[in-house]
């Protein structure tokens, strides 16, 4: 069981249906960190070695480059609506018409644009500059 609630629950279930016929032994607890350790030490590398394979053999096909490119215009489109914790949840577009609001979203840019530079799929880094155009960030300097 992966509750103890739920174990309550089935051992009180196989009590009433048999009774005297069964005899509770033990219950184990163990931490999902503890899982994964045991699991990485079963030889789950090589499962793990094989997801990773599949995966990138997966990122290939250019129905699944195009159907991520989708998801993340669909993202970059509704994220100015969409309340962001880092901006005091305030959404994108409420934070560029407040001077604080537009400081943290300065920040939260920068932030993307780090993280940008680290990640290898390019559907889904931010496309900044659209993102500032789509705020009435961008200032022209002549």
């Amino acid at each position: 069981m992966n509750s103890v609630n739920r174990s309550d629950i089935i051992q009180k279930e196989i009590e009433k249906r048999l009774d005297d016929k069964a005899i509770y032994k033990k219950s184990v607890m163990t931490s999902i960190e503890k899982m994964l350790e045991k699991a990485n030490k079963a030889g789950s590398d090589s499962k793990a070695h094989e997801l990773k394979a599949t995966h990138d053999e997966l990122m290939q096909l250019p129905e699944v480059k195009a159907k991520l490119a989708e998801m993340a215009k669909k993202h970059w489109d509704l994220w100015s609506d969409i309340p962001v914790p880092a901006l005091g949840n305030m959404t994108p577009r409420q934070a560029a018409k407040d001077p604080l609001g537009r400081e943290k979203l300065e920040g939260l840019f920068l932030h993307y644009e780090s993280m940008s530079r680290e990640q290898d799929q390019d559907e889904f880094k931010p496309d900044i500059a659209a993102l500032k155009q789509m705020l009435g960030m961008v200032t022209d300097k002549i």
